[in-house]
């Protein structure tokens, strides 16, 4: 019966996907997760500022043991297109809540056929240095005391050079890589995503909602033109992407790394 639902679910989300201009391949690997794809605001004319507020909530089952028996993932996906090259600053804000952070990957759509390729992503953003609360972008680093007492947890962000094409942002929690990477292995710009995702810390945090704001802009200095995708996503759909549940493992967090160049 469980089995039955699951496949409904995940064809009724086949559904839901066609309707975005945008659609995101469905994952033969990894673990199964659902895609919310929460309003950007965009501002600035040609040269584009997208804010968003977004919430992932992921939900697991435990036996009495302790041991994991289901895990039900989600992830906040924002759509975006660049129309003109540049450096882009795409920087997340966990509001200084311990537990909170999310991990960011971007996918840029491939030119030929339906799979998108990791093209920059990591789990925390970079420091201006470890005498400074803020990171590069200006978010407070969440549970920053010093230097040397406590440096943190520095909120995901990337600022990078980005081609012209379409994108999407993934927000995740619960330490999730694109499948084949992981704390050890880090994932490499040009895993697909249709490989999935795969989480790996299906810690007591879980059932918890958290929130988080998102930023995409272009760097200062940068001619980069950054905005809305040139078809917009239907809003407020949902649907259930990846594999059957299986394999889920769980170990302890770990400290949030940038994805191998």
């Amino acid at each position: 019966m469980k089995k039955s639902l699951i496949l409904s679910a995940a064809l009724l989300g086949l559904t839901a996907a066609n309707a975005y201009a945008h659609e995101v391949v469905t994952p033969v690997g990894g673990d199964p997760f659902t895609i919310h794809e929460p309003a950007i605001t965009w501002s600035n004319g040609d040269h584009g500022v997208g804010t968003a507020t977004g919430t992932i909530t992921n939900f697991g089952t435990f036996d009495e043991g302790g041991n994991l028996l289901s895990w039900e993932a989600n992830v906040a996906a924002y759509h975006f297109d660049v129309s003109t090259a540049g450096s882009l600053d795409i920087y997340t804000n966990d509001r200084d809540v311990p537990g909170s952070e999310t991990d960011l990957w971007v996918f840029k759509k491939d030119d030929l056929g339906t799979d998108w390729t990791l093209v920059a992503g990591n789990q925390q953003g970079q420091r201006v240095d470890l005498n400074t609360a803020n990171n590069i972008f200006g978010v407070h680093i969440t549970d920053y005391v010093n230097s040397t007492t406590q440096i943190g947890i520095s909120d995901a962000g990337v600022r990078q050079n980005f081609d012209i094409g379409s994108y999407v942002a993934f927000l995740t929690n619960d330490i999730a890589f694109p499948t084949g990477g992981s704390s050890a292995n880090l994932p490499t710009s040009g895993n697909k995503l249709s490989n999935g995702i795969t989480w790996f810390d299906h810690e007591i945090f879980q059932s918890i909602p958290w929130t988080h704001d998102i930023t995409i802009k272009a760097t200062a200095g940068s001619l980069a033109v950054v905005g809305a995708p040139s078809e917009v996503p239907v809003p407020a759909a949902v649907w259930l992407m990846g594999s059957a549940l299986a394999g889920l493992g769980v170990i302890g967090r770990k400290k949030r790394p940038a994805i191998a160049a």
